[in-house]
């Protein structure tokens, strides 16, 4: 059954349910975003893929299995764009092994099939990671060869050229240990990121290294950043197109990095030959009452403990607002006697409390410090329906989640703008319409619409959220 809820709350909204997708196992569910009037989204298995197509009001259209040219093959991706999307996988032949890249319209027909390389037939199957820029027109697909080389392909979106085949020589540096992530920039600049802050003992030992390379280098440009001031902890890696800069942030501590003294930014122009310092932002006094008063008795040593980096939000002027939330969990037997001795299990509750939110102007300065209150708590779920998605638009932020950890519940969201000011509000009831949410794994489709998937039971069902005024 399909349902149309119109919510009446200060800013009207529809939300629409779609029917309930059967959950198979070793499938992986992602939704592609929208193409046109369509919401598409892809089934994916080791070995083949399906598409689901949705209308506006979430009504299944149609489903369609991807045809490919070749038998024989393995899965590695599939990359949304804006008016296409592709699929990367493996051709195993006879005596080679093809690395492949198909792309398919919104009505998930064939546009073309390029074969990007071609590798010698080895025992072990290549593992190809890809990495898109954020304008969705470059790719870049990277394995370890071996310990000490890293290929990555530079991929055109437009045609599924390859632009540029590069090896680099990474043995100097202890490279599978202290790997983080890799950006592509929308000018086709690669950078990856190490870091061995989680992987030293004394604080004055912390390295970050940006390695930066493009289409035209065969040799990178190294810059190492080593910062001896504070114990880092918690570090989110983004790059900002806007700015065009690598920047970090996290949490700073004196030495035991589960208790926090406030939040940190180091920024890395893309051209740059050398790291500037980072800044350091204390805890305002504000902030330490609002949240250690909420949770029991405020500390004399001005550190807040527990909190888990979530997320980033990139400034148009090249700040940054640091998004951390209070997690707790706690492992716990449920042994119920001697008979039960020899086979106790353990369960794991999970608390996702508090939100803080610091945001820190490009200078490095403080600009505002908020707290906002937020208690969810539930048992052996890998807390899959807890945290919090952001949803973006022109003049605002908002924080979409759960209230409590169930069956019958309602949503909520922080409205933030850009001056720190919030405000919070109930967004939807999922009372009576079978529905559990897993928010944090939702999809901003446009300026005013979110999709949320819904999985209770081995089932799927979409939840869409249109804004009609925002």
């Amino acid at each position: 059954m399909h349902l149309l809820i119109v919510v009446s709350v200060a800013e009207a909204q529809v939300v629409a349910v779609s029917q309930e997708v059967n959950m198979q196992k070793n499938m992986d569910y992602d939704i592609l975003g929208q193409y046109g009037d369509m919401i598409l989204m892809a089934e994916i298995s080791d070995t083949g893929v399906e598409i689901q197509s949705f209308d506006g009001n979430l009504f299944t259209r149609w489903k369609k299995s991807l045809k490919f040219d070749s038998k024989k093959i393995f899965i590695n991706d599939v990359v949304p764009g804006d008016t296409s999307f592709s699929v990367v996988f493996t051709e195993i032949g006879d005596d080679f092994i093809g690395l492949k890249i198909s792309r398919y319209d919104s009505k998930a027909d064939v546009i073309d099939t390029k074969l990007i390389k071609a590798y010698e037939k080895e025992r072990i199957l290549p593992r190809f990671k890809i990495t898109p820029s954020e304008d969705k027109k470059w790719i870049a697909i990277h394995q370890m060869l071996v310990e000490s080389q890293l290929e990555v392909l530079f991929i055109s979106r437009d045609n599924s050229v390859l632009v540029a085949d590069h090896l680099y020589d990474v043995s100097q540096f202890d490279f599978r240990r202290n790997f983080k992530t890799i950006f592509l920039s929308n000018e086709a600049e690669l950078f990856i990121i190490l870091d061995n802050t989680m992987n030293v003992t004394r604080h004055t030992n912390q390295l970050i290294t940006v390695i930066r390379s493009d289409i035209n280098s065969t040799i990178p440009h190294v810059i190492d950043k080593q910062i001896i001031q504070y114990a880092l902890s918690n570090i989110i890696y983004i790059y900002d197109n806007v700015n065009r800069q690598v920047v970090a942030t996290g949490l700073y501590s004196e030495t035991v990095r589960s208790e926090s003294l406030g939040a940190f930014r180091l920024s890395i122009p893309h051209n740059a030959r050398k790291a500037g310092e980072p800044s350091f932002v204390a805890y305002t006094d504000q902030l330490l009452t609002d949240f250690l008063t909420s949770s029991g008795k405020r500390n004399k040593d001005d550190v807040i403990p527990n909190l888990q980096v979530q997320d980033a939000l990139l400034r148009m002027d090249g700040g940054v607002v640091l998004i951390a939330e209070k997690r707790k969990e706690y492992e716990r037997s449920l042994y119920q006697g001697r008979r039960d001795f020899y086979s106790m299990r353990f369960a794991i509750d999970y608390y996702y409390e508090d939100l803080i939110l610091i945001a820190i102007n490009p200078d490095g300065s403080n600009h505002w410090q908020k707290m906002l209150q937020k208690k969810q708590y539930s048992f052996d779920d890998d807390a899959l329906y807890s945290s919090f998605f952001i949803f973006k638009n022109p003049s605002s932020v908002r924080l979409l989640y759960n209230d409590e950890i169930r069956n019958e519940n309602t949503v909520s969201e922080y409205i933030i703008t850009g001056g720190g000011k919030h405000e919070r509000r109930s967004l939807l009831a999922t009372n009576r319409q079978d529905l559990k949410l897993q928010i944090r794994n939702a999809l901003q489709v446009s300026e005013s619409e979110v999709i949320i998937p819904s999985i209770k039971r081995n089932k799927l069902k979409l939840v869409k959220v249109d804004y009609l005024s925002t």
